[in-house]
């Protein structure tokens, strides 16, 4: 089974992880903004379930929203797999491998950080 939850914030805590994976959850896939706690994550990692992260699995309208919404189907999902491929190669770089929060969150910053640099910010 997987868990996809959308609710308020920060609202699947140690206790909801410590259940879902007692009960044989696979996976935690966030469907809204920030959905697991801090805390829920160690557990999810330490329980070895799968955790998608909300800064990854809601890239989607973000494309569409950058690129207009005239994408078509083949170009969002060539720019979802782009964007999948820095954050786990993001996380492998910075010692993090598998951990997609990390990945996504340093590719994040790097983009931010980059495009200050080029327009000569720092």
């Amino acid at each position: 089974d997987l868990c996809f939850p959308c609710g308020k914030i920060k609202t699947v805590d140690t206790d909801a992880v410590t259940k879902l994976a007692d009960n044989g959850c696979m996976g935690v896939i966030e469907g809204g903004h920030k959905q697991v706690t801090l805390e829920g994550r160690h557990v999810l990692k330490s329980r070895g379930v799968m955790y998608g992260p909300h800064i990854v699995t809601l890239t989607g309208a973000n494309i569409v929203h950058g690129h207009g919404h005239n994408l078509s189907n083949e170009d969002l999902e060539s720019e979802v797999k782009r964007i999948y491929n820095d954050v786990k190669i993001a996380a492998t770089e910075f010692n993090a491998r598998g951990d997609l929060f990390a990945g996504g969150s340093m590719v994040g910053f790097l983009r931010v950080a980059n495009a200050m640099l080029s327009h000569g910010a720092v």
